[in-house]
């Protein structure tokens, strides 16, 4: 390659003598030929470049240049975020060294996707861990969390945690991708930041003045903190788990109030009040028989002059007993849930002048038993049997349930019952039971025999000549007959049928009795008679 070459052409036989010689030529190669394409190259996504039109007889070898420096070799080249923004682009030569030149790709810029997908986070609380959550981002993506309080950056990372400054704010979360593959953000909506309300119980565990009383809380959530604010006529007078009124609280009530310190829940719980008495409460406190749905009162005896009795109701468990919520008159009315269970009253004087309260007895809370009466008619098979109930305890009143017994057995738990020719025969009675839980027991109605119900309808004969047809109208619907003829008070054997031929009877009283299955008695003609004179049945 690039040196001259010529052909000299000579006389072989030696006839003519000298040569004939060529002009001068260089030796150079063919250039080459086609083009190289390849797609919009992205950050992360990898191109290929395709030659087309180039000798076949061509090596082909392909390089990636970025920006005029070379970056790759071979027909494949991923773009990483290094090269976002350059220019890149592909170029082909031959390495057979046939083929002189290049073929060169059309510049491009390489770009960056946008980052997709959707973000989230579960209910902003504070103290509560808060984490983001992303679905439908690309997988090779590495996320970067940045947090939004009313639009401020607060903070970074996947996790955040409300403060207590922050309550009510509004929170959201950016996303982006901290690889380099993917350009832009993916925000969540916005949720406002907010505090549980606070949960639970406090009571005070009272003592004489000079003496400590004690806040006890219960059922407060296991991460909070509390704190104690005691409080006498509306009046703060003290912190801490326990306080000791001295005796210019003598008459008041006190107090305590709960709420947290650590900012995680909002609000308070206040205590019932309790009397700040000087002297101690004596006398005594009863309670009748407790029944469902029925008032039980508290009767209180042998209290000091000015004493003005307050009362608690309490369910008592063993040793355990909790205050029954709006439970605070003399007397307490015990819903069905406290069936079985054991109340009790607790006094204590409302003026402020004694301390101490007056406990009654536990006692079970019972059901009444149902009272009453019950009757039913005459039960026929194929009629509606009804019950009747007379009697019942007026107030409160009870939610009745019948249940219908035949030989025994359960046989219907409606209000009603249809007695079938199956039960024909069997006692049937109706018990009447209370569903409110208000009563137990039951009433029952006296045990009746089901009976069949009785043959209805009437017969009529025809007569053409000797030959009678007995007709039968009105029976019920779903009889099935059986006819049999009489001479006057005796059957006639095998005159069943319908139809009857008196022939051999002329002067006997001939009359057609008609039975069905499932019903008692029978229904019967009037007699038929022979007349002699006219030689007719009449």
């Amino acid at each position: 390659e690039g040196k001259r070459i010529w052909c000299s052409v000579k006389d072989s036989t030696g006839a003519n003598a000298g040569e004939v010689r060529s002009d001068a030529a260089t030796v150079g190669r063919a250039a080459m030929a086609g083009w190289i394409s390849y797609g919009a190259p992205r950050v992360g996504v990898e191109l290929t470049a395709t030659v087309t039109g180039a000798p076949s007889d061509a090596n082909l070898r392909i390089e990636w240049f970025a920006d005029g420096s070379k970056v790759a070799s071979g027909p494949k080249f991923t773009p990483t975020p290094a090269h976002n923004g350059k220019q890149i682009w592909a170029v082909a030569t031959d390495a057979s060294g046939k083929y002189a030149g290049e073929i060169a790709g059309e510049k491009k810029t390489v770009g960056v996707n946008a980052l997709t997908g959707s973000l989230g986070f579960n209910a902003p609380i504070v103290g509560n861990e808060v984490r983001a959550s992303a679905a439908g981002a690309p997988a090779d993506a590495k996320l970067a969390y940045t947090w939004y309080v009313d639009n401020q950056q607060a903070a970074t990372g996947e996790t955040f945690t409300p403060q207590a400054n922050q309550e009510g704010a509004s929170l959201r979360v950016e996303a982006r991708d901290a690889s380099g593959l993917y350009t832009g953000t993916i925000t969540s909506g916005s949720q406002g930041i907010s505090r549980r309300a606070l949960t639970g119980s406090v009571s005070i565990r009272s003592s004489k003045i000079g003496q400590a009383w004690h806040a006890e809380a219960t059922g407060l959530p296991a991460d909070c903190t509390p704190v104690y604010t005691w409080y006498v006529s509306g009046q703060q007078v003290g912190t801490g788990t326990s306080w000791t009124p001295d005796s210019s609280y003598a008459g008041k009530s006190a107090t305590v109030r709960v709420s947290d310190g650590s900012a995680r829940y909002s609000g308070y719980i206040d205590s019932d009040p309790v009397a700040i008495s000087l002297e101690s409460a004596e006398g005594s406190v009863s309670i009748g028989d407790p029944y469902v749905a029925q008032a039980v009162r508290a009767s209180v005896s042998g209290t000091p002059s000015g004493f003005s009795p307050k009362y608690v109701w309490y369910i008592v468990d063993g040793d355990d007993a909790s205050v029954i919520e709006g439970a605070t008159e003399s007397t307490y009315t015990p819903s069905v849930s406290d069936y079985g269970k054991q109340i009790r009253v607790q006094v204590y004087d409302g003026s402020g002048r004694y301390e101490g309260v007056l406990t009654s007895d536990a006692k079970t809370v019972r059901r009444r038993q149902l009272t009453g009466s019950v009757t039913i008619g005459s039960p026929v098979v194929g009629t509606t049997c009804y019950a009747s109930v007379s009697g019942l305890p007026s107030s409160p009143s009870a939610t009745l349930k019948c249940q219908w017994y035949a030989a025994g057995s359960l046989v219907s738990s409606s209000s009603s019952w249809t007695p079938t020719s199956y039960y024909a025969g069997d006692s049937l009675y109706c018990r009447v039971s209370d569903t409110s839980g208000v009563y137990e027991g039951y009433i029952q109605s006296a045990s009746k025999t089901v009976a069949q119900p009785a043959m209805t309808g009437t017969v009529s004969i025809g007569v053409s000549g000797d030959t009678l047809t007995a007709t039968v109208l009105g029976k019920p619907s779903n009889a099935t007959v059986r006819y049999q003829w009489y001479s006057g008070s005796s059957a006639i054997s095998g005159a069943t049928s319908r139809t009857f031929n008196a022939a051999s009877y002329h002067g006997k009283r001939i009359r057609c009795r008609v039975t069905a299955s499932g019903y008692t008695g029978h229904i019967q003609s009037a007699y038929m008679d022979w007349n002699a004179s006219t030689n007719k049945w009449y």
